[in-house]
């Protein structure tokens, strides 16, 4: 009976569990919006160091705040 019962519930979880097709799609969609962010990440650094070398000379002392 206590086999039985576990099985029943091993059954029960396992039919709730999203497809495997979802899991994947879901993975992927997670990889895409990582390189985005990575690259969005990289812009922004390449943004703020062209903004601090264009600020730097014309405002010497600005990094002392």
């Amino acid at each position: 009976m206590q086999l039985q019962d576990q099985i029943r519930t091993l059954q029960t979880q396992l039919a709730q569990r999203p497809p495997i097709e979802a899991i994947q799609e879901l993975r992927k969609e997670y990889s895409n919006l990582e390189l985005i962010l990575q690259g969005t990440q990289r812009e922004n650094e390449r943004a703020m160091t062209e903004l601090e070398r264009l600020v730097s000379p014309a405002y010497p002392g600005v990094d002392d705040c």
